[in-house]
Parts: structure tokens; C-alpha cells; sequence
């Protein structure tokens, strides 16, 4: 029974691996279209202009195009991760051979993880491009100094191991997450 449950997620895993990204993608599109900003990009004169307008807006410029390219490597090196966890997935289930599920959920949890990671770091670089572009420099270096720290917040609040995996766990994942978003839009529509 177990070998069979086993045979039957590794063979269905590329189908529900797309299914996770597609749902991942839409609750992007959709934090994005919830927080009501223009994220059509104005000319990239505009921010060479106030970075020369004095050293002062030089230096916040500079800041933000560093922490830009910092989130960028970081984009890169959790891409990377999470090939490396599809790859690896059918190994993972050979835990589910024995009965407490060995490896799998522990491994299915930070699958899980990476992309809910991921989809949270592009929305607060959008959102760090917006406030760049709208010159709310300040509350943009926050928003990506936070989409940087982003892996050890989520930490905090997403369930780990344990007898909590499983379907309990992504349900109260998904719904931490839609709070975390609520508070986001909240503090944006309090900016503008």
C-alpha cells in the first residue's frame, strides 16, 4: 500500500509541482492587483535625475540599486533551490514507503516553503520599484531591506515539522499568508 502511494506522487508530481506554480502565480497577480499600484515603469531618467540632484539622494539611490541587485543573487540562489528540491522530489518519495512518512513531508514542507518565499520577495520588489517611482525612497529601501529578510520572517510564522504537516499545514500557511498580504495593503494605502 505504501509502495503504491509512494509510486503514484513521484509519477503525478511534475502535474502537481505546475499546478502549485500556476496557483502560486495567480495569488501573486492577485496580491499585486489587491495593493492597486502602477507598476507600468516610468523612464529610468527620472531616477538618475534625483540621484544627482545631491549627495544625499545619491547615496539613497545607490543604497537602493544596491539592495536591487543583493534581492536579485538572492532570486537566482532560490531558483536554484528550488530545482534542486524538484529534482530531488522522487528520492523524497521513498518516505513515503514507511509509515511516519520519513523524509517526505519534512521535504515537501520546504518545497512548499521556497515558493511561498519567493512569490512574498517578487510582490516587495514590485512594490520597492513602485515606491522607487513614485519617490518614497525611504519606505522603498524598507520594502526591500524586508523582501531581503524575507526567508527568516517566514520563518516565524509558517508551521515546521511534526505532526502538523500535510493539508492542515498548507491551509494554515495559505491563510497566514493572506493576512500577511492584508497588512501589506493596508500599509500601502496608507502611504499613498
Amino acid at each position: 500500500m505504501f509502495f503504491v502511494r509512494s509510486i503514484v506522487v513521484a509519477l503525478s508530481f511534475e502535474f502537481l509541482f505546475n499546478l502549485v506554480i500556476e496557483i502560486a502565480e495567480m495569488f501573486g497577480n492577485e496580491l499585486l492587483n489587491a495593493l492597486s499600484l502602477d507598476l507600468m515603469l516610468p523612464d529610468w531618467g527620472f531616477v538618475v535625475e534625483f540621484c544627482m540632484t545631491s549627495l544625499f539622494s545619491s547615496i539613497t539611490g545607490v543604497v537602493a540599486i544596491i539592495l536591487f541587485v543583493v534581492l536579485y543573487v538572492q532570486f537566482l540562489v532560490r531558483g536554484v533551490e528550488i530545482l534542486v528540491l524538484k529534482l530531488g522530489f522522487p528520492l523524497a518519495c521513498i518516505g513515503l514507503i514507511e509509515s511516519n512518512s520519513g523524509v517526505f513531508q519534512s521535504y515537501s514542507q520546504k518545497l512548499f516553503k521556497s515558493v511561498l518565499t519567493v512569490i512574498v520577495q517578487i510582490v516587495l520588489c514590485k512594490l520597492g520599484l513602485a515606491l522607487v517611482f513614485t519617490s518614497h525612497w525611504f519606505y522603498a529601501i524598507a520594502v526591500i531591506m524586508m523582501a531581503l529578510k524575507t526567508p527568516s520572517f517566514l520563518q516565524e510564522f509558517m508551521l515546521t515539522g511534526g505532526s502538523n504537516g500535510g493539508i492542515g499545514a498548507i491551509v494554515m500557511n495559505t491563510s497566514k499568508t493572506i493576512e500577511l498580504s492584508r497588512q501589506v495593503k493596508n500599509i500601502v494605502t496608507k502611504i499613498k
